[in-house]
């Protein structure tokens, strides 16, 4: 759920941004296949919810080594490293109870997902 809002409300810095986009759907319906697993079982009597969960999520991962391989790095954008000149510009998240040494800076999160 965090890497969706991080591919929403962060401006993209490589291309194939929508590969990334197809990988959480395939997750999140492995993740569904899981929760209707005695449903779909069910129905055809052959496959569980659980096998088709490991499918999906393994399909999902398989989206991400062509993007990978293939994205390149958008003109004018760069990524919000801290303590580059561009990190200055990063966003930050609201102080918390006032202990501003716990303020993390939105663009790590980002570089960790691997945006």
């Amino acid at each position: 759920m965090a890497a969706v809002l991080v591919i929403r409300f962060f401006a993209p810095v490589y291309t194939r941004e929508a590969d990334l986009l197809r990988a959480a759907m395939l997750y999140a319906s492995a993740v569904l296949t899981e929760y209707f697993d005695p449903a779909l079982f069910a129905i055809g009597g052959m496959v569980s919810g659980r096998t088709l969960k490991h499918l999906l999520a393994a399909f999902a991962i398989y989206q991400l080594v062509p993007m990978l391989r293939a994205r390149r790095p958008i003109s004018g954008t760069s990524p919000c490293i801290p303590g580059t000149p561009r990190s200055r510009g990063c966003p930050r998240l609201s102080p918390m109870a006032g202990n501003r040494a716990q303020q993390l800076p939105l663009c790590a999160i980002a570089m960790i997902v691997g945006l």
